[in-house]
């Protein structure tokens, strides 16, 4: 997995958001939307997660170039064994975005091949009022101190 790092994926797109309230709801819906998005990347169907994703995602990366850059994270790592939901924070308090725009959330998963691994994944609140995912990312877990 050479330069793991640097492959990693984050397409956060964040113009153009409206600001509305953000409250435990928002990080439920966000939370939710999240795990019904991951299962279609973790079936190696690249190009549908992109058409689910966020208009902010789709902006940010071309279908073709997503389904590569995600293949070319995913695929080495191998299947999902776990996933466990560790946090999910509205975002404006960790990246000073408008309340209720986006959500940050946390997953400690198991891979075949990189275990543990925390992949983050960030719903935004499209134009339309729908949550969709505008953000991913894995990277290894820290060893434990």
């Amino acid at each position: 997995m050479k330069s793991f790092a640097t492959a990693l994926i984050i397409i956060l797109a964040l113009s153009a958001l409206p600001a509305t309230a953000g409250d435990e709801e928002d990080v439920s819906q966000a939370v939710a939307v999240a795990q019904s998005w991951l299962p279609i990347v973790d079936a190696g169907k690249f190009g549908e997660s992109w058409e689910l994703a966020s208009v902010n995602f789709q902006k940010g990366i071309t279908k073709p170039a997503w389904i590569l850059a995600v293949g070319n994270v995913r695929k080495p790592i191998g299947t999902v064994k776990s996933r466990i939901v560790m946090k999910g924070v509205d975002a404006p308090k960790v990246a000073k975005l408008p309340e209720g725009t986006a959500v940050i959330i946390q997953f400690a998963t198991v891979f075949d091949k990189l275990s543990p691994a925390i992949e983050t994944v960030t719903p935004f609140r499209d134009p339309d009022g729908t949550w969709r995912v505008a953000g991913y990312y894995i990277k290894p877990a820290p060893p434990p101190k």
